[in-house]
């Protein structure tokens, strides 16, 4: 057993049962556990109020820190390879390259991160899917239903209405 745990025996009073557990050190970590970290998320989008509303939204949540914004697609690109976020929240029409285009370098260049599109363009759906995003979320969709879409990337949420 780890240094950093022991067993014991726990009884529940009034019971007579016992049961044994694991004792955790009162900072509860534990030597090669993964720690309990947010998800680090790049907002990208060219409409300053956008990025502002994702990132409001975010930021209520403890499993999300945003760590970076982009206002165009050359910004996204650049600020993702400095940043290499665990997940980006991506415009597609954005000034010098498009969402596509930096779905398609960031999937050969981060492939563990991932893209959820946010776009006005329903007919970009299947060219961001197989352009490695995880999901495409419409903006005049409920911001619930981006936040769903952010959690299932993350990792946060595994089945519907969870």
């Amino acid at each position: 057993m780890p240094p950093c745990l022991a067993s014991a025996n726990l009884t529940v009073p009034g019971s007579g049962l016992t049961s044994p557990f694991l004792a955790v050190p009162p900072d509860g970590a534990r030597k090669g556990a993964p720690a309990d970290v947010a998800t680090r998320i790049l907002v990208a989008d060219d409409h300053l109020a956008v990025r502002e509303g994702v990132r409001a939204m975010l930021e209520t949540d403890p499993d999300f820190e945003v760590v970076g914004e982009a206002a165009d697609g050359v910004q996204a690109m650049s600020t993702a390879l400095e940043l290499r976020p665990d997940l980006i929240v991506l415009d597609n029409s954005m000034p010098k390259m498009t969402g596509l285009e930096v779905a398609r370098s960031l999937h050969v260049e981060l492939p563990d991160t991932r893209i959820v599109f946010l776009t006005l363009d329903p007919g970009i759906r299947d060219a961001a899917l197989q352009s490695g995003a995880t999901s495409v979320v419409l903006k005049d969709a409920p911001s619930s239903q981006l936040l769903d879409a952010i959690r299932r990337a993350a990792g946060h949420l595994t089945a519907p209405g969870m």
